[in-house]
């Protein structure tokens, strides 16, 4: 369309900061919540298993394409 001006994607200017330090520190906090979170999340599994029965996981087999058996028994 005539008289519209494109828009164009500008480049993203990443800092130091993004560059170099954000994953690694992404990293080190996910794994320090998975640590100190683990005790509890087993404990709720444990709860679960008690209270309502195997399977703690929820699993359920779904027919896949052209109501072909994924997982066929």
């Amino acid at each position: 369309m005539a008289g519209e001006a494109e828009l164009k994607p500008q480049k993203e200017k990443r800092g130091p900061y993004r560059r170099y330090f954000k994953r690694p520190i992404d990293f080190v906090l996910s794994l320090g919540a998975i640590i100190i979170l683990s005790p509890i999340l087993l404990l709720i599994a444990l709860l679960v298993r008690i209270k309502l029965g195997s399977p703690v996981i929820f699993k359920q087999q779904r027919p896949g394409h052209e109501r072909k058996d994924i997982y066929p028994i």
